[in-house]
Order: C-alpha cells, then sequence, then structure tokens
C-alpha cells in the first residue's frame, strides 16, 4: 500500500537535477540517471508530453541515425572516387585490347589478300602479325583481371561502410 502511494506522488513529478519528467514508479531519472528522493512538483499535466506514460527514457527514444561521421563521409567520398577511376582504368585497358586485337587482325587480312602467292604463304604471311600483335594484345588481359578485382575490393569496402552507418547503433 505504501508503494501505491509513493508511484501515484511520482506521477506528476520532474527531475530535481534536470527537470525532465519521470515516470511512475521509477527510482532513477530517465534522462540523467538522478535518485528519485529529491523531487519537485510537476505545473501542469501538460508538460509531460501526449502519451499516457509520460516521456520515454532517453534509452528508448529513437536516435538520430541520419547523422554520419565526417571521417566516414569523407572515407566514402574516397572510395567512390577509387572505384570510378578503376572503372576508367578497366574501360581504358578493354580498349587497348580491342583496339590492338583489330589492328592484328587488320594487318594478318591485308597480309593474306595482298600477298601473290600460293595459299601455303599467303597463310603463313598472315600468321606472323596475327601471332606477335595478338599475343601483345593478350598481355592487356592481366591489367584487365586486377582491375575487375580491385573494382571489386573497393564495392566491398563501400558497402561495409553503408552497412556500419545503417547499423551503427548495434555495433
Amino acid at each position: 500500500m505504501a508503494l501505491d502511494t509513493q508511484a501515484g506522488n511520482r506521477t506528476g513529478t520532474r527531475c530535481a537535477t534536470c527537470s525532465a519528467a519521470l515516470e511512475a514508479g521509477a527510482r532513477f531519472c530517465g534522462e540523467c540517471g538522478a535518485s528519485m528522493h529529491r523531487r519537485q512538483a510537476e505545473p501542469s499535466q501538460t508538460a509531460r508530453g501526449n502519451s499516457p506514460g509520460g516521456q520515454a527514457p532517453t534509452f528508448a527514444r529513437p536516435k538520430n541515425r541520419n547523422a554520419m561521421d565526417p571521417a566516414v563521409t569523407k572515407e566514402l567520398g574516397s572510395l567512390l572516387v577509387l572505384l570510378a577511376r578503376e572503372r576508367i582504368f578497366l574501360i581504358m585497358h578493354w580498349c587497348i585490347f580491342v583496339v590492338l586485337s583489330l589492328i592484328g587482325f587488320g594487318l594478318a587480312m591485308k597480309c593474306y589478300t595482298e600477298f601473290h602467292g600460293d595459299h601455303m604463304s599467303k597463310l603463313m604471311m598472315s600468321i606472323t602479325p596475327m601471332l606477335f600483335i595478338n599475343l601483345s594484345a593478350l598481355v592487356c588481359l592481366t591489367p584487365i583481371k586486377g582491375t575487375k578485382r580491385e573494382i571489386e575490393r573497393i564495392e566491398e569496402k563501400i558497402a561495409y561502410l553503408k552497412f556500419s552507418v545503417r547499423f551503427k547503433h548495434l555495433l
């Protein structure tokens, strides 16, 4: 019975330290954590808030999750620039590969069609540019593979940063 009267008295009180509205039956303030032994009377019922139980304690209120750390923003920006640079490199390597292959194929066709001789001689004349120029074009496949791997690594970092920003309250 004594507990019911204490709970009834606490419904209309404010914290003496931070003057936040106190919950019914709470032993400590939800805002600053001060003890409820020192309390002041609340002037009106409207100051407690619209909910029937008063304001929710700090730990129960939704936090501002939209605010990003400036270091994370800076790192995300640099990763996006790196991703764009790597994609440009990938396009450049593919263009070099295609152009060299077309040059090799064009020279091979020119050697085959413009050489006067039998078919075996024409074939031997056309294989030389096809072999050497297209082998140099195949060397471009190694940077293409490395650039793709780097793009995947950067995309993974960006995904982790977005995850950490979105769920930082859980980490």
